[in-house]
């Protein structure tokens, strides 16, 4: 099965392609190619065309079977300008990948209440998250997949899953900093994941040092080379 294919050259570095992987193992992934030197997925959810390649020239002849994709992910910075230039992406966020391992639960115990959010949170968030248009939140909050911390009845911190799988949009607002919110909130979404057997993952900007530290101090592994988000 391609699908097969796929997962066996993308385990050469589960770490850095847990992003397409997990995609797959759920089913919310087209499998478009893969063979030994490369492959490359769509993701249903996100609308994300995904590519990892061992080397320019078999990537962009790859870029040839997708006429057009305003969302893309490359695990290989030989890429970037490639689907940049073939696209018109304006925008280039370079992520390192961090993926938690192990089976066990985290400890999330704490003083936040935690809920799925509702619609009469939308705009609250667009407000502190600008990563994600009003539209793009709200799908998110249909589906089920953004979580608010409370305290009493005050929000006061959110935090979620992305259209394609990965934990973000972890924000804690400024009165409740310093607390450990930021870990229990991010342990209850890894335990979520954990009990419909998936694997936890996170892109990270290299430069948010906070976020780098909350992980590795969870149990994340990071890869050691980035990938690259454009649209």
């Amino acid at each position: 099965m391609r699908e097969d294919e796929a997962l066996q050259y993308l385990q050469r570095d589960p770490i850095l392609h847990m992003g397409m992987i997990e995609p797959i193992r759920r089913g919310t992934a087209e499998v478009l190619f893969a063979d030994a030197s490369a492959v490359l997925i769509h993701e249903i959810k996100s609308g994300a065309y995904m590519l990892s390649a061992d080397t320019q020239r078999i990537g962009e002849a790859l870029l040839d079977t997708v006429p057009q994709g305003s969302l893309w992910t490359v695990h290989q910075p030989f890429m970037v300008k490639p689907v940049r230039d073939r696209y018109g992406l304006r925008n280039t966020y370079e992520c390192l990948q961090a993926v938690y391992l192990s089976p066990r639960k985290l400890d999330a115990r704490g003083a936040l209440r935690i809920a799925p959010l509702d619609m009469a949170y939308a705009a609250q968030i667009s407000e502190k998250y600008r990563m994600a248009t009003l539209e793009e939140l709200q799908d998110i909050i249909r589906d089920g997949s953004l979580y608010g911390g409370f305290l009493g009845d005050e929000l006061a911190a959110f935090g979620g899953f992305h259209k394609e799988g990965s934990i973000g949009m972890l924000e804690v607002f400024p009165p409740y900093r310093r607390r450990g919110f930021a870990v229990q909130l991010e342990s209850r979404l890894v335990n979520l994941l954990l009990s419909q057997g998936r694997v936890p993952y996170a892109q990270i900007f290299p430069d948010n040092e906070q976020s780098v530290r909350l992980h590795k101090k969870l149990g994340f592994q990071f890869s050691a080379q980035t990938l690259f988000w454009m649209d």
